[in-house]
């Protein structure tokens, strides 16, 4: 599906689906086989997933490079100390004070940054922040009952648990790498999500669960707007859904296991009790993929294009480049306005979505090969991709040239009625 640069020795990928049989979960994933208990080990109980169409299938590492999610075992990273020595007295010792621990205030964490929706002035459409950060000792952090979760980069702490996750080449598939070091308590929950970067994550103690979604149903997933605190995440979780059911698999992460994310590919995690250890601790390593790359290729092209013309026919081949770049394809802009703009009665009214424009574009043909030139590169920076992936980020890039060129205020009546 992807032709994604990383290799770990080996020439080809192949990821085979098994039926998974499992208990009801959100109604926004489908499941396909009967339901049945899957069992974790000898003191858990019945895990309830969430509803699933397949698993992804586990490998030894070497047998594959990757186009697709895959678990690797027997990585180097087997041999690493730490899976035997990381309990949450050593590490205790080893870490006294952990920083910045995010404590929810359910057991669902989602991401939240600054965004341009946060400045308006009637953001009271906005879900609000459900956690805090706080400064604890680990011992505490260990002993609590409370929903926490604690990370930190591997380049701070190098010094004190470095010798027990070497080597960690086999981590790195760029040299522009973020290598993190992840703890959870049983039960906290990432929300669904994806990154452009590659995404290797080794489990060191206890279970991670991963639901993915490819980026063929981005249509039905309903992720939130470049300028939404929650930018690159489903609206879904924190709000009803209505629609069809989308098709997910899982892959379940033991002490051991290596999983590959590739870019685009949504994943929701949850931290589960398993082996005896209510926390979660793994390592994970986001490098940078050639996907970013040819986003902010495209990126750049587009803005050297509309900065080669005066401002009052920037908006005039703004509009040609959106149109040529959808391929007159009306969905997509319907996907950015509909999902991204318009989930609310409030949000239509902030972003003023029934606002009169006029669009008054100027009928000049003249700059059209030189328009459709800068389209036809974007397709050529992602022709290593799916149509559908590659769509996705062409919404993204669509709101983003919008909001630079006419102003964040104005991008939803914009794209409703000009496009």
């Amino acid at each position: 599906m992807y032709d994604v640069v990383f290799l770990l020795g080996v020439c080809s990928s192949l990821v085979l689906w098994c039926c998974l049989e499992v208990a009801p979960g959100p109604e926004w994933i489908n499941v396909i086989g009967e339901d049945k208990s899957i069992q974790l080990g000898d003191d858990v109980e019945e895990l309830r997933w969430i509803h699933v169409i397949g698993q992804v299938q586990r490998l030894q590492f070497g047998e594959a490079g990757f186009s697709r999610a895959v678990i690797l075992e027997n990585s180097p990273g087997a041999g690493w100390t730490a899976l035997h020595k990381w309990t949450t007295e050593y590490l205790s010792n080893k870490i006294p004070i952990f920083y910045n621990v995010r404590k929810a205030t359910s057991p669902f964490l989602y991401e939240y940054e600054g965004s341009q929706m946060e400045m308006l002035p009637n953001n009271d459409f906005l879900p609000k922040k459900n956690f805090e950060k706080i400064n604890l000792s680990s011992k505490d952090f260990f002993a609590s009952d409370e929903e926490l979760r604690f990370s930190r980069k591997l380049g701070d702490l190098v010094d004190l648990i470095g010798d027990d996750i070497f080597p960690r080449e086999f981590m790195n598939s760029t040299v522009e790498r973020d290598e993190n070091l992840w703890i959870a308590k049983h039960g906290i929950v990432t929300g669904m999500h994806f990154d452009l970067s590659e995404n290797l994550f080794f489990q060191i103690r206890g279970c991670k669960k991963f639901i993915l979604v490819n980026p063929s149903e981005w249509k039905s997933v309903h992720l939130q707007s470049i300028h939404h605190p929650r930018y690159r995440q489903t609206s879904f979780e924190s709000g009803t859904y209505e629609g069809n059911a989308i098709q997910g698999y899982v892959a379940m992460l033991y002490p051991g296991d290596l999983l590959y994310i590739p870019p685009g590919v949504m994943h929701r995690v949850s931290a589960v009790r398993c082996e005896g250890s209510d926390y979660s601790v793994s390592v994970s390593t986001w490098s940078t993929s050639s996907v970013s790359n040819a986003k902010l290729q495209v990126q750049r092209e587009a803005f050297a294009l509309l900065n080669s013309y005066i401002p009052d026919r920037k908006v005039d081949v703004l509009t040609k480049y959106i149109k040529y770049l959808v391929n007159h394809d009306r969905s997509i802009i319907d996907v950015i306005v509909k999902q991204r703009y318009m989930q609310s009665s409030k949000m239509i009214e902030a972003l003023g979505c029934n606002r009169e424009i006029e669009c008054n574009l100027v009928a000049d043909d003249t700059d059209d090969d030189k328009i459709k030139e800068v389209v036809e590169s974007a397709f050529e920076h992602f022709k290593l991709i799916d149509s559908d992936f590659r769509d996705m980020l062409f919404s993204f890039h669509i709101e983003y040239m919008t909001s630079s060129t006419i102003g964040f205020p104005m991008a939803c009546s914009f794209l409703r009625f000009c496009m």
